[in-house]
């Protein structure tokens, strides 16, 4: 399913057993988010000198100026609980 930039997009393995993702959840990282978070072209294009940095840093600074790291890091240290529907 695409997701749009203001939404989150999660892929699951359906085999795994739910506490075993619980646990893989809980084992991820602020570090790990961040790595993996990227912008898309409007973004890197709002850069007043995007032309002359290499994508990866204009990941680098779009990350530090737009991430809250101290918001990640409090989302990230909430309880995360198993809740079956169906």
């Amino acid at each position: 399913m695409p997701s749009e930039g203001n939404e989150l997009a999660v892929s699951i393995d359906l085999r795994m057993d739910a506490h075993a993702l619980l646990d893989k959840i809980n084992g991820v990282a602020v570090e790990d988010v961040l790595a993996r978070m990227s912008f898309d072209t409007d973004a890197v294009e709002s850069l007043k000198f995007h032309q002359t940095l290499p994508p990866e840093l204009q990941q680098r600074v779009l990350r530090a100026r737009l991430v809250d790291r101290a918001a990640l890091r409090r989302v990230m240290e909430c309880e995360t609980k198993v809740v079956f529907v169906g």
